[in-house]
């Protein structure tokens, strides 16, 4: 009878305990994942402000090139003679307002 008993204490130990360690396996995959969620949420986060942040400087680069292409014209060298050294066409009569 004793053995019984001992059988069926074992068997009563290892029907609770093998149910809580699936739990307890269970809840540590489950915090594990919501873990693993929220990085993945902040990681696109990440991506996506870099993105943005990709898509301004192609905007600028783009900007510079055009303006890098306007510099080398004629109409730029004119520009700039005419604004800050002043000079100006053979032909030309300038007009100065007298303060």
């Amino acid at each position: 009878m004793n053995r019984r008993r001992r059988r069926r204490k074992k068997l009563n130990i290892g029907r609770i305990l093998v149910p809580a360690i699936i739990v307890a396996l269970a809840l540590g995959m489950f915090i594990r994942i919501t873990a693993l969620r929220e990085k993945t949420q902040a990681y696109e986060e990440k991506i996506a402000e870099l993105q943005s942040s990709i898509d301004s400087e192609n905007a600028r680069t783009e900007e510079l090139e055009d303006y890098a292409s306007y510099v080398k014209t004629d109409e730029y060298a004119e520009k700039i003679a005419r604004t800050k050294l002043g000079l100006i066409y053979k032909n030309e009569t300038v007009y100065k307002e007298e303060d």
